[in-house]
């Protein structure tokens, strides 16, 4: 992936440099804003890591790299700020905040984050003969909600949610989970192909903070309770991942299997 940082503070750009030695990046470090602008009428880049310092509107700089790029990309933004707050960072339409002075852990963390929806993005994008089923929209125009999600977190800094539930199964088992999925979601939830046995489900504008990590829960119970009605001999398993837009940050991983339904993964701070 290619990741621009601009930032004007010298030692920081050495530091981020030193700590994102050894992963899959190719890093170019501009320190003028101005000169940012003029790389990126030229140059993509995945993912952006910048210092407002010493604007105060961040957002400003965001709408302009926008205006400069004119729709040819859709850049990945993580802040620079030691006064900031993650709140503030996705008010000003970006995907998350590294605060200064920057920890390796809480780095890697955030990193890690934009990877996950970065390489979401470009399998969502693929083009697959995935047609829709009863109740369950088709890989394409789920992919323009996914899409229409993280463009409505830059510019409106609305988080959604969507929980990606992968099934583990073949011929009439996973015929009737895929059935099953159908009867899941909520009334404000939409349902969608991303994959050959992959499903997402979009919730969109949670109405409190819980909401995702409940519905996640919820879903994981009927799955389980689908399963452990199966006849013997049906061998399934099913993954189930919460996913933070547009953080990237993966909430919940659960799975549900013949012989068990467990958390494989847990974050606390939905």
């Amino acid at each position: 992936m290619r990741l621009l940082i601009i930032d004007r503070d010298t030692l920081s750009n050495q530091l981020l440099q030193s700590r994102l030695e050894g992963r899959n990046y190719e890093i170019t470090v501009e320190p003028s804003k101005n000169d940012a602008l003029e790389l990126l009428k030229e140059h993509d880049f995945d993912v952006i890591l910048f210092d407002p310092a010493p604007i105060q509107d961040a957002r400003a700089i965001i709408i302009s790299i926008f205006k400069t790029i004119r729709g040819r990309f859709e850049p990945q933004f993580l802040l620079l700020s030691k006064t900031m707050s993650a709140e503030d960072a996705v008010a000003a339409g970006a995907n998350d905040l590294i605060p200064k002075p920057v920890g390796t852990q809480e780095l890697e963390e955030k990193l890690d984050n934009i990877d996950r929806l970065v390489k979401l993005i470009h399998k969502m994008e693929k083009s697959e003969d995935l047609p829709p089923q009863r109740g369950i929209i088709n890989k394409d125009a789920f992919n323009e909600l996914f899409l229409s999600a993280i463009d409505r977190a830059h510019r409106y800094a609305e988080r959604s949610y969507v929980v990606f539930i992968t099934i583990d199964a073949a011929g009439e088992t996973l015929k009737h989970a895929c059935e099953k999925l159908r009867y899941i979601r909520r009334q404000s939830d939409v349902i969608g192909r991303t994959g050959e046995k992959e499903f997402g489900i979009l919730l969109q504008r949670p109405q409190y903070e819980s909401e995702p990590y409940d519905a996640t829960t919820r879903f994981t119970e009927v799955l389980s309770q689908f399963v452990s009605e199966l006849e013997e001999g049906h061998s399934i398993q099913m993954d189930l991942k919460l996913i933070e837009i547009p953080v990237g940050k993966q909430h919940i991983h659960t799975r549900v299997t013949e012989e068990e339904t467990s958390v494989v993964e847990f974050s606390e701070g939905l």
